[in-house]
């Protein structure tokens, strides 16, 4: 049976560890390329680590899907040329950008492209 999401790239923030790294998988295990965003940051907001997105990316790996390590900070417009980049290096344009950031009027799932 095809899975629904075969490649398509799907951008996950918050990725590296939670809620967030649950959806990464799920995305995964139905096929999809996933960008694990995280920039890694303590639970009480401070410091930068790859490691939970990297955990996150093995994890994803191991199981047999494809994934990257983004750990851009989702809150300043510069990493929209900088996502395109590791973007390019998957060869394929985003399909869905999945936001799990809270914030009031947010939409948590976005589609970038049909």
């Amino acid at each position: 049976m095809a899975k629904s999401l075969q490649d398509k790239v799907i951008i996950v923030t918050g990725a590296g560890r939670g809620i967030g790294r649950a959806i990464a998988l799920a995305l995964a295990g139905d096929g999809a390329r996933v960008v694990v965003c995280d920039i890694g940051a303590s639970l009480q907001g401070a410091g930068l680590d790859a490691g939970p997105a990297q955990q996150v990316v093995d994890e994803i790996k191991t199981l047999g899907g494809e994934a990257l390590v983004s750990t851009l900070s989702m809150g300043t417009l510069g990493w929209i040329s900088a996502g395109l980049i590791l973007l390019a290096t998957l060869l394929l344009a985003p399909e869905i950008k999945f936001g799990r950031r809270a914030r009031p009027g947010a939409a948590l799932v976005e589609e970038v492209s049909e």
